[in-house]
């Protein structure tokens, strides 16, 4: 019996380091063989011709993640595909597996997701019923295991827009849900939530302004480069 919303996992930024075996394994092959990384997610990852690049393409994870890589000292180089696309979210990643897994294989190590901001108009619920199909579909596949390839969820960034119901709220009660999926999956879970928490004056300053408002929803230059980095560190 596994405890999936254990106790031992409140305040941290980070669980499930424990499985990343995979990524180990590549690293230990030596620094001439590429780690292999794929990641999908919604808006704040995606480039500007899929719907996304509010911090600028440079800044989004095909070339931010390498940089980050040899900046943190590591040896193989990272070979990052980006396959995010703008107004999505995890009913896209668990209605439609395919793309996912197409790309699994014995030289792909690592995928990454970052939805979350656009799963608000599904319910609780039915996210977090989404969240376990799409992370069920890719654990039983070939390839799809632990020891074969790592996964790390990136929660979705704080938002404030209380008009769809993107604010606070909504991100207290996702991060439990995806720290429980985590945990069931076996995944690295990191919640961008929790480092950009306050976002009520962060519009034009680390987030847009998308509506002219004041509610900030997508991370610019500096936001992206925190997440990210962070992640990386941890």
């Amino acid at each position: 019996t596994v405890r999936v919303n254990t106790e031992v996992d409140v305040g941290k930024v980070c669980i499930g380091k424990e499985h990343r075996s995979r990524l180990y394994a590549r690293m230990n092959t030596g620094a001439g063989v590429p780690i292999t990384c794929h990641v999908w997610g919604d808006s704040t990852a995606a480039t500007a011709a899929n719907g996304g690049g509010y911090a600028g393409d440079a800044n989004s994870p095909a070339q931010l993640l390498p940089r980050l890589a040899r900046a943190r000292g590591l040896k193989n180089r990272l070979q990052v595909f980006n396959h995010a696309i703008g107004g999505t979210s995890w009913y896209q990643a668990a209605t439609n597996p395919v793309p996912p897994l197409s790309v699994l294989g014995p030289s792909t190590d690592w995928f990454i997701f970052k939805y979350g901001i656009n799963d608000v108009s599904r319910g609780l619920v039915q996210f977090a019923a989404d969240v376990d199909a799409s992370l069920s579909a890719i654990r039983s596949a070939t390839y799809g295991d632990p020891t074969s390839l790592t996964i790390t969820i990136i929660g979705p960034n704080s938002t404030y827009d209380a008009t769809t119901g993107r604010n606070a709220t909504w991100h207290e009660k996702a991060r439990n849900v995806l720290m429980a999926a985590a945990r069931k999956h076996s995944c690295v879970y990191f919640d961008a939530y929790t480092i950009t928490q306050d976002s009520r004056l962060a519009a034009s300053a680390w987030l847009d302004d998308p509506y002219s408002n004041g509610n900030g929803i997508h991370p610019l230059y500096s936001a992206q480069n925190w997440i990210w980095g962070a992640m990386f560190d941890e």
